[in-house]
């Protein structure tokens, strides 16, 4: 181990280390890295091939391959963030056994959130995506600024991070129920249900394309439960 301030244990973990500050526990974390400085690897082959900065790998291989990206945090293990090649990704938060997996075979697949075991276990493209859940994979594998939230929670145009800590609305955001490309601000598939009690405000059925107020059960293209008030010319 050469230059300033790193800590190594485990068979050959910073063998040829050149850079600073980096912290590497378990045979062969950080093995490969020449010139990174502010890295921390926990685990066997953790970092392995890293080159890059200010990375966190936690786990068995976590962030194995990954070679001169920067800045991001995985905590899985095995194939969390690998691929099956060398690869420069930035910027990516990975929480989950083998989530990930594909991310370091793209290009550009940076500022990605993924969170779950297995998830966008098939994403290897495309950067901003939000993967929530177990097995839960992006609805385009090489798409950008996707959401996915078990599977019944879908957005496009999610906010890519193009300015540092905004909180404006994304104006093209967009929301899906039951649709992996929603059309509108939100677009629902399926029966829409609304209200706080047993007897729904709004109901409407897309199967027989009627819509009830008040009542659960339209009997009409529109059936209302009470009384109707109209005003105007």
């Amino acid at each position: 181990i050469n230059t300033l301030l790193n800590t190594a244990v485990g068979n050959y973990a910073l063998t040829i280390n050149s850079g600073s500050y980096n912290r590497a526990l378990g045979a062969y974390a950080l093995e490969s890295n020449t010139s990174g400085s502010q890295n921390t690897a926990f685990g066997a082959k953790a970092a392995l091939y890293t080159t890059g900065n200010n990375n966190i790998a936690i786990g068995f291989g976590a962030l194995e391959r990954n070679t001169s990206g920067n800045e991001n945090t995985v905590v899985g293990g095995k194939d969390s963030l690998t691929g099956s090649s060398g690869s420069a990704v930035y910027g990516n938060t990975v929480l989950g056994f083998n989530a990930g997996y594909d991310l370091g075979n793209g290009s550009g697949t940076n500022y990605n959130t993924l969170l779950g075991y297995d998830a966008a276990g098939n994403l290897n493209g495309g950067s901003s995506n939000i993967i929530i859940g177990s097995y839960v994979f992006a609805p385009n594998s090489a798409g950008s600024q996707q959401l996915n939230i078990g599977n019944v929670l879908y957005g496009t145009n999610m906010y890519d991070g193009s300015s540092f800590g905004s909180s404006d609305p994304v104006l093209a955001g967009r929301i899906g129920i039951g649709t992996t490309s929603p059309s509108t601000k939100l677009d629902v598939w399926g029966n829409l249900r609304v209200g706080t009690s047993s007897t729904p405000t709004l109901f409407a059925n897309t199967g027989n394309g009627r819509v009830g107020i008040c009542t659960s059960s339209p009997s009409q293209a529109l059936t209302v439960a009470g009384s109707i008030r109209a005003t105007g010319a």
